[in-house]
């Protein structure tokens, strides 16, 4: 366990009752639907999730370690523990508590979130986009029932594992729907349920190859939804309209040329998707061409290129769950300690975007999240005064 200071405990405790107030009402309410602390007085819900946010932000790598700081007086007094717990009792609560709990605060969380940050999101962009896309964890399914062999980063090579289905909002960081399936799942086949409540005509989702499905762009287009993804090199389609000649982009770092813009009818039969809008890029040295399909039809080839662009920042945030959060890096050996962990990860991520926003920090999100660690543990130069403005 790391080496704590001796400076007044009150500071860092109102610091961290500001960061964890979102889950108050929250935890009620899950409290009231699944009665998880009938018979587990010791270890509440809330202590649970406290204990587990704890983990995510700390440098423990297992349950052990986690279980031997909640030894110290100050990280009991954090996550609302009387005295210390045992390392059992902690894989106890993650073995039997019930995951739908976790589930159910994230996803009220996802609310209070989205309502805290919204509109900063338009500064930046006319219109709000939404990034459709999954993860694949590689864990065995002698630990979790969910594991099912899929493709993960290797195309080549199929892994046991479990995905994680994202509707993600890119310029707030912010989760719109998270789903947890078996890792032999399609990306496809999850998509009306993350799309559900969540995109308007002001939205894009934007989506890679995984996505395409024909009979769905024809759908979003006949319902007035933006859409833009990526299609696969073995597309067919009838061209009706050159829109633009061959020609550089203006204004892009690499150099990429639009080698066509075209009207066309994409596919044949029920599934053919008619009048709808084919971008193919291709950047120096690459070897195959990027081929978008949009219904973005008065949009400059420069301003479809740059939206794609986007996609690129849920794959910076899959590494920041992996990396920075330890989302792959489980603590139980069962489903239901799997999924409590996912969520969780989840949970404090919403947080750290919560209280961001309550301080109004410039930085990065990985920032605050070094912050956080150095408040745990009451290193001297983490920076108090930011913290007890009242905000």
């Amino acid at each position: 366990m790391k080496k704590m200071l001796n400076l007044p405990a009150e500071i860092p405790l109102r610091y961290f009752e500001l960061f964890a107030s979102p889950l108050i009402k929250i935890i009620s309410k899950a409290l009231e639907m699944y009665n998880t602390d009938r018979y587990r007085k010791k270890l509440s819900a809330e202590a649970h999730l406290r204990i587990l946010i704890f983990h995510t932000m700390s440098d423990n790598d297992s349950a052990r370690e986690t279980s031997q700081d909640l030894s110290h007086g100050y990280i009991q007094r954090l996550c609302k523990i009387p005295e210390g717990i045992s390392l059992s009792q902690f894989c106890r609560a993650n073995q039997r508590r019930d995951w739908h709990l976790f589930e159910y605060t994230f996803s009220q969380l996802v609310f209070f979130a989205s309502r805290h940050i919204q509109g900063k999101e338009n500064l930046r962009e006319l219109r709000k986009i939404r990034i459709f896309d999954s993860t694949f964890i590689e864990i065995s399914k002698e630990v979790c029932l969910l594991a099912k062999r899929g493709y993960s980063g290797d195309y080549d090579n199929l892994s046991e594992g479990i995905k994680l289905h994202f509707c993600f909002a890119p310029y707030e960081e912010n989760i719109q729907k998270v789903i947890v399936t078996s890792g032999n799942v399609n990306d496809s086949s999850q998509f009306a349920k993350l799309a559900e409540g969540v995109l308007d005509t002001d939205t894009i989702a934007l989506m890679d190859r995984g996505y395409t499905n024909y009979q769905r762009f024809a759908s979003l287009k006949e319902e007035g939804l933006l859409f833009l993804a990526r299609l696969k090199k073995n597309a067919r389609y009838e061209v009706l309209k050159i829109k633009d000649e061959v020609r550089e982009l203006r204004d892009i770092e690499k150099k990429i040329t639009l080698i066509a813009d075209l009207i066309v009818n994409l596919g044949k039969g029920t599934s053919q998707v008619k009048e709808i809008r084919v971008l193919i890029y291709h950047q120096e040295g690459a070897k195959h061409h990027l081929i978008l399909v949009t219904n973005l039809f008065s949009e400059e080839a420069e301003t479809i290129y740059r939206l794609y662009l986007t996609r690129w920042k849920i794959e910076l945030f899959f590494r920041w769950l992996k990396q920075q959060l330890k989302i792959a890096r489980f603590i139980g050996e069962s489903t239901n300690a799997i999924l409590i962990q996912i969520y969780s990860v989840l949970i404090y991520h919403l947080l750290l975007l919560i209280l961001k926003s309550k301080l109004g920090a410039k930085h990065s999100l990985l920032w605050v999240h070094r912050w956080m660690k150095k408040a745990y543990y009451l290193t001297a130069s983490f920076p108090y005064y930011l913290l007890l403005c009242d905000i």
